[in-house]
């Protein structure tokens, strides 16, 4: 007759311990969750790329990324081998060596593919085209998705920091020949290869720039 009075009572016991126990690991659990998302988030905002760590060009990424030149893809994810093309790239350079207050344009639609819906990169496309930076293509179009080549880039960044380029007794038999040439003098092609078609990564626009 007297457990089946203090049953009832033990049982109520031990569920409640249970319960405090299951709720502690839960909160241990989410805890441990939160941990990464923390670290992800402050690698985003004031840290490293953890996709960079070892990379060949991991100071180049982070020198930019410290100046607020790059930003990543969220979470401290940068991509560093994936193709970077002509919008990114000039948004980029123009950053690294004007600054932010160059994009105050008015005219936002200085090419022909420039139509429709504006674009993020229209604005740093028309700055660069006032000051003498791009001319775009022939035909008048900017092509931003498309990905920017070795040659394009090199001679993009000689015009924005007004590089003086090689001079030649002859004209080149190549519009890119001075680009390359100015390129080689610097040591560029110690990691690129010679080839003016390359299509640039943005890791390599990194080590470029």
């Amino acid at each position: 007759t007297i457990i089946p009075q203090f049953f009832p009572v033990q049982f109520h016991r031990n569920t409640s311990e249970r319960l405090l126990q299951l709720h502690t690991v839960r909160r241990l659990l989410l805890a441990l969750v939160a941990v990464p998302v923390i670290a992800f988030a402050q690698s985003q905002t004031g840290g490293i790329f953890l996709d960079v760590l070892g990379h060949p060009h991991e100071s180049d990424i982070e020198y930019l990324h410290s100046r607020g030149i790059v930003q990543g893809y969220g979470y401290g994810i940068f991509r560093p081998d994936i193709l970077i093309n002509r919008a990114e790239f000039l948004k980029i350079l123009m950053l690294a060596s004007e600054g932010s207050q160059v994009f105050d344009v008015e005219n936002r639609r200085c090419f022909q593919d420039f139509r429709g819906i504006e674009q993020w990169y229209w604005v740093h496309a028309c700055s660069a085209k006032e000051q003498g930076v791009i001319e775009g293509y022939p035909d008048g179009n900017f092509k931003g998705e498309q990905t920017v080549i070795l040659a394009e880039a090199l001679k993009i960044a000689a015009a924005a920091w007004d590089v003086e380029l090689p001079t030649y007794i002859q004209a080149p038999p190549n519009w890119y020949d001075p680009y390359m040439d100015l390129a080689a003098a610097r040591g560029l092609f110690d990691y690129f290869p010679f080839n003016p078609g390359h299509l640039l990564t943005r890791s390599e626009m990194a080590y470029l720039i």
